[in-house]
Formats: C-alpha cells, sequence, structure tokens
C-alpha cells in the first residue's frame, strides 16, 4: 500500500467485481492487523464493525435494486389474454384469462 501497487498485488477477480472503497477499506484492516506490536492492532470488536459496515453498505446497494426490479415489473401492467379451445371425443370447451385474472394487484 505505501508504493501504491496494492492493485497489482490483488486477485483480478477482487479488482474487477470489488468496490475501490471497500478494498482500500480490508486493506488498511489488513495492514493493522499485521502490527508487530499487539497494543496497536484493533481488537476484534472493531474489525468485526468494519466488516459490517462494509456488508450494510452493499445490502444497500441490493436492497435499492430489488425494489427498482419491483416496481419496474409491477409499474407496467400486465397483458394477460390467452385462449385456449380444446375438443376431446367431440366435446369441445374454451377458456380465457380474461375472464379470471392470474394477478391481483392492490
Amino acid at each position: 500500500m505505501e508504493s501504491n501497487c496494492l492493485f497489482d498485488i490483488l486477485d483480478p477477480q477482487v479488482v474487477k467485481q470489488g468496490k475501490k472503497e471497500d478494498v482500500l477499506m480490508v486493506a488498511s484492516l489488513a495492514r493493522s492487523c499485521l502490527r508487530l506490536n499487539g497494543k496497536e492492532r484493533p481488537m476484534m470488536k472493531e474489525v468485526t464493525m468494519v466488516f459490517e459496515r462494509i456488508q450494510k453498505s452493499e445490502n444497500l446497494i441490493v436492497q435499492r435494486e430489488i425494489e427498482y426490479d419491483r416496481k419496474e415489473v409491477m409499474g407496467a401492467p400486465w397483458d394477460a389474454t390467452s385462449t385456449s379451445t380444446i375438443s376431446s371425443f367431440g366435446i369441445s370447451a374454451s377458456s380465457s384469462l380474461d375472464e379470471k385474472p392470474l394477478l391481483h394487484t392492490y
């Protein structure tokens, strides 16, 4: 990290898929955990707090994506028009989805 080569030594998948802020936060945490003086190292509680902060920020992004997808799907009316006719042994029956919708929207 001192010579700014962090992204050169990381796995390519981490560089490609990870958020830069999260990668830097974990790298900084790892660096502080490797200090020789035990009193200068973070306590497990502090390590947990950093990971929880990263996880919460990721969960907020996923939550926003889910809400966006839900609005996109529920926003447009569905076209559920379908008609089928069955004929067997001279008896015919027909049904239409227009009669009973499959999905109730409120």
